[in-house]
């Protein structure tokens, strides 16, 4: 994201949109809860600051106020452990007969996580375990799809079994 402060709005306008989208889909067996995680993380690589004055003690048998700074051959960094609150949201898709968890939806952050081709991975996933033997292609998809998607879907089908 060209702007890194803003990923926690993407974030969390991305799992309310998630939420929404996936909702009709599951009701009336689940329902989708927008959760947080709350922890304190600790960056190590935070720099604080560096020493290059120390002051000495006054002295006090003398009659004139001096006090004495005294520069130190060099500056040591000091790096200091600084807590910062961290907050994650996420997706909980609960049973709403028991309420219990049956599914976790979380959005990535790429400040911290790789980014990975999601696509890709499906892609081959599905080459090898040769998901296209064991799939009727021919049977409608459930949910139902929107009619420009049913179209779209029969194109690259047909397209498919064009190139093999």
């Amino acid at each position: 994201m060209e702007l890194p402060d803003l990923w926690h709005q993407v974030h969390n306008r991305l799992i309310v949109a998630i939420a929404d989208a996936i909702t009709p889909q599951i009701v009336p067996k689940y329902r989708v809860a927008i959760e947080e995680r709350i922890y304190t993380s600790i960056d190590d690589s935070l720099l604080l600051g560096i020493a290059d004055v120390a002051v000495s003690r006054r002295d006090s048998t003398r009659t004139g106020a001096t006090v004495t700074a005294t520069r130190l051959a060099e500056p040591t960094p000091v790096k200091v452990p600084v807590p910062e609150q961290v907050t994650e949201r996420f997706l909980e898709v609960r049973s709403t007969q028991t309420g219990a968890v049956v599914s976790v939806i979380e959005i990535l952050s790429p400040k911290n996580e790789p980014i990975v081709d999601l696509q890709q991975l499906v892609n081959d996933i599905y080459e090898r375990a040769r998901f296209d033997l064991a799939i009727d292609y021919s049977q409608p998809v459930k949910p139902a799809l929107a009619p420009e998607d049913a179209i779209w879907v029969r194109e690259i089908l047909a397209s498919a079994i064009a190139d093999k």
